[in-house]
């Protein structure tokens, strides 16, 4: 369970997407695989187009850099409220590196 401000709590329940970063550099050559949040959206197709305008940025970078990009895709999660907090069940992967609380914090910053 995460503390949250009514700006999350008054939607829930509800479910959201959960953008993920991977940073292909550092799984191909460095550290293994690691997916953060990077947003949260309360609707797929915010999610969706926010993915879309980042890939679309992110190759017209690669032209000018290694040839490595950041990696993006979505996940969703389902959240409800438990008294003033925020309770879901993150069913996090072996790579991804992220908490409810995070969660949350990038949900109160969404629209």
């Amino acid at each position: 369970m995460a503390q949250a401000p009514d700006s999350v709590l008054l939607r829930l329940p509800a479910r959201v997407w959960i953008l993920l970063e991977e940073d292909e550099y550092e799984t191909k050559l460095g550290d293994g695989r690691f997916l953060y949040a990077a947003a949260a959206f309360w609707t797929e197709s915010e999610a969706t187009a926010r993915v879309a305008n980042l890939r679309a940025d992110d190759l017209q970078w690669r032209r000018f850099a290694t040839g490595y990009s950041l990696l993006y895709s979505i996940k969703t999660l389902d959240l409800v409220r438990n008294g003033d907090g925020v309770a879901g069940d993150l069913k996090l992967g072996p790579d991804e590196h992220y908490t409810l609380e995070k969660v949350v914090e990038l949900l109160s910053a969404a629209r």
